[in-house]
């Protein structure tokens, strides 16, 4: 009888941890103001925005995150059109940034997008050879 409630709450343990996990996601349920918010406070840690960079930041960020959104919205299902117009906002943001961020601040940027897509490959390398 005790294994059999030992093995009941293991068993809703695993269960709730899984629905913790879910609902931690990869920020698809975030809505366009709080992806806003998000990668406005990120850029403010990475780049160190002054006070008046920080709501030129945030509207860009929103501007592009609304667009993201209508664009899913307008694409359900086709991934192929999705990963082009993603692509292509990212192109746009990236230069309405550009106008707003110093010289300086857009040379970290590009440093961190190399970094991140050299851990990208070093990732790929290990599952490689994992396999």
């Amino acid at each position: 009888m005790k294994l059999l409630v030992k093995f009941a709450a293991i068993i809703a343990m695993l269960f709730t941890m899984t629905l913790v996990a879910n609902a931690q996601g990869k920020g698809q349920s975030l809505s366009p103001e709080e992806k806003a918010e998000k990668f406005t406070n990120k850029l403010t840690e990475k780049v160190n925005l002054d006070r008046a960079q920080v709501p030129k930041v945030k509207a860009i960020a929103l501007e592009y995150a609304h667009k993201m959104q209508e664009a899913r919205e307008a694409n359900q299902g086709d991934k192929e059109a999705i990963k082009e117009i993603r692509k292509e906002i990212r192109k746009e943001k990236r230069a309405a940034l550009k106008e707003v961020l110093t010289d300086e601040q857009i040379a970290i940027l590009k440093e961190l997008k190399r970094e991140r897509k050299e851990g990208r490959k070093d990732n790929g390398r290990e599952r490689q050879r994992g396999r």
